[in-house]
């Protein structure tokens, strides 16, 4: 497979045949809105190719791939919300597979929470179930995780059923994985399977280090207003950074390694941001 590197500045020169609503994009970014644009063409062809087989329609879906802190799940909120905006009518639904975790519990149990974020701390046999009925057009439910604990909870997420599209978020979509799957399915499916459109966003690891740290400071703060964690929040500027730095150099770092990067080409589209958040090029899969 080739890849087609655009600067941002020629992608969003890009004119679309099929115009959009001009209110929905007055209240995005202009590069979520070009984005969004090319994923409705995308999801009208597909619709439209289907069409000439089957009047049974399967969920479009489209995956957002990428290390922890990359932007993974805000880029996935601001889409869910704008193809929502472009499609009224239409079922658009939104699922993380951090929901798919093994609580901590069962990660003590199994002595893998030192491995929460890798492939074995996931229950891949119940996130299978879910996409392939939502592939079926069933009503689903799952589990739900809570960032700011870091744990699944006890409440569940649901889906409607008949989505017409469906936009999933996680760090290990494109890594063919047989964690706690049979043989069998195994050989015959891989989770990028049931993704229709994939998108990986990259960066350096120093920006995404960076960021985790940033975004732990959000948390703290949360923490702090919790009264949980507090033998974190009691840590000064100095001792919060180091174990920022230690949790990232100890486990993120090594799963970005092995497990999300060395993937980054098996996604349709590259987002490559800056140390600023900013977005300089994009990369299409031809």
């Amino acid at each position: 497979m080739n890849f087609v590197k655009v600067n941002k500045k020629k992608f969003l020169s890009i004119e679309f045949k099929k115009k959009s609503n001009k209110n929905c994009k007055k209240k995005h970014p202009l590069f979520i809105t070009q984005l969004s644009e090319l994923l409705q063409l995308f999801y009208d062809e597909n619709t439209s190719n289907e069409s000439l087989f089957t009047k049974k329609r399967a969920p479009y879906i489209i995956g957002i791939n990428g290390s922890v802190s990359s932007g993974k799940s805000m880029l996935a909120d601001e889409l869910y919300h704008i193809l929502k905006c472009f499609n009224p009518e239409l079922n658009v639904g939104m699922i993380s597979t951090d929901n798919f975790l093994y609580s901590n519990k069962i990660l003590q149990h199994k002595k893998i929470f030192d491995k929460k974020g890798f492939t074995e701390s996931y229950n891949w046999r119940l996130l299978f179930k879910t996409l392939k009925n939502i592939k079926k057009n069933k009503a689903v439910s799952f589990p739900s995780y809570s960032q700011n604990l870091s744990d699944i909870q006890s409440s569940k997420k649901h889906l409607p059923d008949n989505l017409n599209i469906l936009i999933i978020e996680g760090i290990n979509l494109l890594k063919p994985t047989c964690n706690n799957l049979s043989e069998n399915l195994c050989k015959r499916l891989l989770l990028s399977d049931y993704i229709d459109y994939s998108i990986y966003i990259d960066t350096s690891e120093e920006n995404l280090k960076n960021w985790f740290y940033k975004r732990l400071v959000k948390k703290k703060t949360l923490w702090k207003r919790k009264k949980i964690k507090k033998n974190l929040t009691r840590k000064n500027k100095k001792e919060f950074k180091k174990f920022s730095n230690d949790i990232w150099d100890k486990y993120n770092s090594p799963n970005l390694k092995e497990n999300i990067n060395p993937f980054r080409y098996r996604s349709d589209l590259i987002i490559h941001k800056t140390r600023n958040y900013s977005i300089d090029f994009i990369e299409f899969k031809i």
